[in-house]
């Protein structure tokens, strides 16, 4: 079982279809371990209410605003994020240390591929095409939870109580991860990750104000040198700088980024006009469609905002947004709480905050190749109450 948890985070980095093969394998280990089910539902059943209650909404929502085009895809992905969040609740502690292995290995062979074909071009296989091109999704999801890996490698290397043969390995790890995304990621969501994950790494870490002052001059020098050495940060901000302003003159779409925001002010409207009940479960697609069609037709097949908070508030009401919010609250108190005698709590804690981020910027809940990774270790890290791993000052 702990090995699955291990495969299963290593696979982080894998195509998505490796990834939901080793998920169904953990869920059937899972399910055939009756000698742990006690345990396992004792740390699972005080999350049920908030895992299931948005799916409950939905349940409502699709009664009363009748079905829509995409509505059974988003009940899918509603059954499918709370089946990731109950699988990673249920996993014990062993299981839980193993998967945090399986994804810092992971994303040592992610760094060690994506800058070996930097010396010498790899073969376009499968099993490394998203780290190494452009795929959408897929390619981003990989430098988000590389920058997680580098904030989480971070966070282990300052706890407390750890000789410099410990610590050392994770320091490492973490700027040799960092690096990694700095030089070669095109996905401004991962330097978003990347930039912000360290100082919730200090602030979780340390309690003294002048620590935390000093770690954040240190983190806005590395971010300054990183905006001016990489070769994709700067020069993607600025072109999406540039395209908004441009919108802002004429209307015009130009790009991904004034796309991006004339879908969430769609999406706003759609939540202003049904703040109860909203549009219906899966109604973005014909709204914007029909928004669209004298606009900018080669637009109107974009089949979700980019935002996963702006979507749920438009298609399930206000109500069914502040339950979403409501759970990844209660996952980052929880997690921030026993952080400092956990230190997989806090790597949850991080987690956390890449889910927010990544939910004003993209679908995590919506789109598996984002989220399905990203979903199930929040929720295994989150799982535990005490360990004896980490000490603290």
């Amino acid at each position: 079982m702990a090995y699955l948890a291990a495969a299963l985070g290593f696979l982080t980095f894998m195509p998505i279809g490796l990834a939901y093969l080793g998920l169904l394998g953990l869920l059937l280990a899972l399910l055939l371990n009756k000698t742990h089910w006690q345990p396992r539902w004792q740390q699972l059943r005080p999350w049920l209410w908030l895992v299931g209650l948005p799916l409950l909404w939905a349940m409502l929502v699709l009664a009363t605003q009748g079905w829509h085009e995409d509505s059974a895809t988003r009940l899918f992905h509603l059954v499918r994020v709370a089946l990731l969040l109950c699988i990673g609740l249920a996993l014990l502690p062993r299981e839980r240390w193993l998967a945090l292995y399986g994804l810092m290995a992971g994303a040592v062979f992610a760094a060690a591929v994506m800058l070996l074909n930097q010396v010498w071009a790899l073969p376009d296989w499968a099993i490394w095409r998203a780290m190494l091109t452009v795929t959408g999704n897929s390619s981003s999801q990989k430098f988000i939870m590389l920058a997680v890996a580098a904030a989480a490698a971070l966070w282990l290397g300052l706890q407390a109580g750890l000789d410099w043969r410990r610590r050392l390995p994770w320091l490492l790890a973490a700027a040799l991860f960092a690096t990694v995304v700095a030089a070669l990621s095109i996905s401004r969501n991962a330097h978003l990750v990347l930039l912000f994950l360290p100082c919730v790494v200090l602030a979780l870490r340390y309690r003294g104000w002048r620590v935390r002052a000093v770690g954040l001059l240190l983190l806005l020098a590395g971010a300054a040198a990183v905006w001016q050495l990489s070769p994709t940060l700067q020069p993607r901000f600025e072109a999406a700088a540039q395209e908004m302003q441009h919108f802002a003159a004429t209307g015009e779409l130009g790009g991904s980024a004034s796309v991006r925001w004339r879908m969430y002010q769609r999406a706003w409207q759609g939540m202003s006009e049904q703040p109860l009940l909203g549009t219906g479960l899966g109604s973005w697609l014909p709204l914007w469609r029909a928004e669209m069609a004298d606009e900018n037709p080669a637009m109107a097949e974009i089949n979700n905002p980019h935002n996963d908070w702006l979507l749920t508030g438009m298609e399930k009401g206000v109500p069914a947004l502040l339950l979403l919010l409501a759970l990844l609250l209660a996952l980052g108190w929880h997690s921030a709480r026993h952080s400092r005698g956990d230190a997989l709590a806090g790597v949850a804690h991080l987690l956390v905050w890449t889910v927010f981020i990544t939910a004003l910027v993209n679908a995590p809940l919506r789109d598996a190749n984002l989220g399905l990774s990203m979903l199930w270790l929040l929720a295994a890290f989150a799982a535990g109450q005490r360990s004896s791993e980490a000490k603290w000052d």
